[in-house]
C-alpha cells in the first residue's frame, strides 16, 4: 500500500472536505482527487461519496479510516524512538510537578512512551510553587505541571495553557452554607480559614492574605497548613474553610463540597520548559500531555 496515498485519503477523511484537505497538505484538490482515485482502484471499492460541496464516506471508507487513524496516531511515537536511538542523552525524560490531580495521569503517558521506546528512563519529582521554575533552571528537570496565578512573567520559559479556573470555596458538607452555589467571601467571615504556609509556598500563601485583605475579612482564626493534602484533610474534618481550585485532588475527600465565590482571580494549569530545549522527547511528552488534557475534558462535557 502506497503511504502517500492513505496519508491524502486519511486527510481528505478527516475533513470531509477536498479544499481544507489540500490547505492541510499544502497540494493541489487535483493531486489529492487522484492519489484518492487510485487508492479506491487498488481496494476494488468506492471510499467516498462526492457531494457538491463535502465528501461522505462509504461504509468501506469508515473502516479504512479507523485503521489509517491508528497508523497515524503514532507517527510522533515512531519519530521519538527513531531519535531516541540516535542519541542516547535524549533517551531520559525528568519531569517535575505539583501537588494537583492532573499529575496522576503522567505516569500512564510514561508508560505509553517507553512501550514504543524501551530504554527510555523517566524521573518524577514533585515540587511547589516556589521550587518548580528554579528546578527547571537548575536542569533538574526537562518539563513542568504547575498552576500558575496572573501572567507568564518567565521570560525564558516555554508554557502549554491545558486549562484555567477561579477558585472556589470548600467546606465540610455539614457547613452552613454547603447547600449554596455561590456566596460571597464575607459570609465566610465567622470560619477558621486555612492557607497554605509561607514555608511551603510563599506564592498562595501571600495571594490568601492578600483576598482576605481585598474583601476587608477578619476569619475567625487563620490556619497555616503544610501542604495542599493537609489543608484538604482539615476541611473534610470540619476544621475550616480554604479556597481551592478544581484542579486539586478534590474526588479524594468525599465530605468536601466546592461552592462558587466572587472571587475571579485566574489560575491557570500549563506545562513549562526552557526555550532553548531541543529534546524530541521533550516535545513529544508535552504533546501526549495536551492530547491527555483534552480527552479528559471532552469526557467530562
Amino acid at each position: 500500500m502506497n503511504y502517500n496515498k492513505l496519508k491524502y485519503f486519511y486527510i481528505a477523511a478527516k475533513n470531509l472536505n477536498y479544499t481544507k484537505a489540500a490547505s492541510e497538505l499544502y497540494v493541489s484538490q487535483s493531486a489529492i482527487s487522484r492519489h484518492i482515485k487510485e487508492l479506491e482502484e487498488d481496494f476494488g471499492v468506492q471510499l467516498f461519496v462526492r457531494t457538491n460541496r463535502d465528501l461522505i464516506l462509504t461504509d468501506a471508507g469508515k473502516v479504512l479510516y479507523d485503521k489509517a487513524n491508528e497508523i497515524f496516531s503514532k507517527e510522533s511515537d515512531i519519530y521519538s524512538a527513531v531519535r531516541a536511538a540516535a542519541n542516547q542523552e535524549s533517551s531520559e525524560l525528568r519531569i517535575g510537578t505539583m501537588g494537583i490531580r492532573f499529575a496522576y495521569t503522567i505516569p500512564m503517558i510514561a508508560n505509553e512512551m517507553i512501550n514504543v521506546i524501551p530504554n527510555l528512563k523517566v524521573s518524577m519529582q514533585r515540587f511547589n510553587w516556589d521550587t518548580i521554575c528554579p528546578a527547571l533552571y537548575r536542569k533538574e528537570i526537562q518539563v513542568g505541571l504547575r498552576l500558575r496565578l496572573g501572567e507568564m512573567k518567565e521570560e525564558n520559559l516555554a508554557h502549554l495553557v491545558l486549562d484555567q479556573d477561579t477558585p472556589s470555596m470548600i467546606v465540610h458538607k455539614t457547613h452552613r452554607l454547603a447547600d449554596k452555589t455561590s456566596v460571597k467571601m464575607k459570609e465566610f467571615e465567622k470560619d477558621n480559614f486555612l492557607i497554605l504556609s509561607k514555608a511551603e509556598s510563599s506564592i498562595p500563601f501571600s495571594h490568601s492574605k492578600g483576598i482576605l485583605k481585598k474583601n476587608q475579612m477578619k476569619p475567625k482564626s487563620i490556619i497555616e497548613c503544610a501542604s495542599p493534602e493537609e489543608l484538604m484533610m482539615m476541611v473534610n474534618s470540619g476544621a475550616g474553610v480554604a479556597l481551592m481550585s478544581k484542579f486539586a485532588l478534590l474526588d479524594q475527600f468525599p465530605d468536601i463540597r466546592t461552592i462558587d465565590v466572587d472571587e475571579h482571580d485566574l489560575l491557570w494549569l500549563e506545562l513549562i520548559w526552557l526555550k532553548d530545549s531541543e529534546s524530541p522527547l521533550l516535545h513529544h511528552f508535552v504533546q501526549k500531555m495536551e492530547e491527555c488534557y483534552s480527552n479528559i475534558t471532552r469526557q467530562q462535557q
